[in-house]
């Protein structure tokens, strides 16, 4: 079963599953990669970033619904 969801044409990964996928699921390789030390990524990871169709994406708050 894929790890990732597709909405509306966009791959939405975390961020950890991105770099299982894509970096043999090397955080170093991936921060090598990025131009970034290995803590930032762990940073990342940590905050849950996601991946959507090879962007990172921060969260920046948690939305309320409509009552």
């Amino acid at each position: 079963m894929p790890k990732h969801r597709a909405v509306g044409g966009r791959v939405i990964l975390k961020l950890l599953e991105y770099i299982k996928q894509n970096f043999e699921g090397s955080q170093r390789a991936f921060a090598v990669s990025q131009g970034v030390l290995p803590q930032q990524v762990t940073q990342w990871v940590n905050k849950g970033f996601i991946v959507v169709n090879d962007e990172l994406y921060s969260p920046r708050r948690k939305l309320k619904r409509a009552i």
